[in-house]
């Protein structure tokens, strides 16, 4: 069996002339180059199962979410966080309170007058995968009540058994 040589050409559509060579595309990979965050199922779950947290608090938790960067750290106003929200400065004040009682919330340090927080890194990551089991998912996990992992809410949703 011999090799079947084919002869490909180019031709333009509107002229009907034949072109030397041929366009190619070539697919890149692309990276994510939309802002992103990983979330953990667990942590996730904890915060929806959470009596305490009421709206107005998880609200100003996807906030801040939205305006992390990366190793976690959060530097947003709470009065942009008002104004974006709608709400009264007072009451992201409240809430944000209540995710850093909650150790949801880590104070970081401060920037000229406001503070900055970082995400405990037991609800989600964002940055290298590689930085997050440096020591930071230990010690943010160690604050941790330790029934944490073990509520009866994860029993009652078949979904999470696996």
């Amino acid at each position: 069996m011999g090799l079947i040589k084919k002869n490909l050409v180019q031709v333009d559509a509107e002229t009907g002339e034949v072109q030397d060579g041929f366009a190619l595309f070539v697919a890149t990979k692309r990276g994510l180059k939309d802002r992103h965050n990983m979330m953990t199922n667990s942590g996730l779950l904890m915060l929806a199962i959470d009596a305490d947290l009421k709206l107005e608090d998880l609200k100003v938790l996807l906030v801040y979410l939205a305006s992390m960067e990366f190793e976690n750290v959060i530097d947003i106003p709470q009065t942009d966080i008002a104004e974006v929200l709608g709400m009264k400065k007072q009451n992201v004040y409240r809430a944000t309170k209540k995710l850093v009682d909650k150790n949801i919330l880590i104070e970081h340090s401060k920037c000229g007058r406001s503070k900055t927080y970082r995400l405990n890194t037991a609800y989600g990551w964002k940055g290298k995968v590689t930085s997050l089991y440096d020591d930071l998912l230990d010690k943010d996990c160690r604050s941790l009540p330790k029934s944490w992992m073990t509520t009866p809410a994860r029993e009652k949703i078949p979904a999470l058994q696996k």
